[in-house]
């Protein structure tokens, strides 16, 4: 758990929703798009990491759903088997 003491839910919101921006603080990301769309709040995304010797990259296949209330910014994924080219190594959650 952590305290964001000084930032706004809606920007922390933001950042980790926003694929684009995450390319300029995620220094680990070597790969990242949207397969697919399901609905408006609910999408299929290829992400791949990089890590540190000896552990081999990963790819992470998720669905990702997401829901903005007045007082709530909720986003939540799971793994999914979707037909796309493996990299590195595919990680389940």
């Amino acid at each position: 758990k952590y305290d964001f003491v000084d930032m706004a839910p809606e920007v922390i919101y933001d950042v980790l929703h926003d694929p684009y921006y995450r390319r300029t603080w995620d220094d680990h990301m070597i790969e990242g798009y949207e397969i697919r769309t399901l609905t408006a709040t609910d999408d299929v995304g290829f992400y791949s990491v990089k890590l540190p010797f000896p552990i081999k990259n990963r790819d992470f296949v998720n669905e990702r759903s997401w829901r903005v209330t007045d007082k709530e910014w909720i986003i939540f994924n799971h793994t999914v088997h979707e037909p796309v080219p493996i990299k590195y190594f595919q990680s389940i959650d």
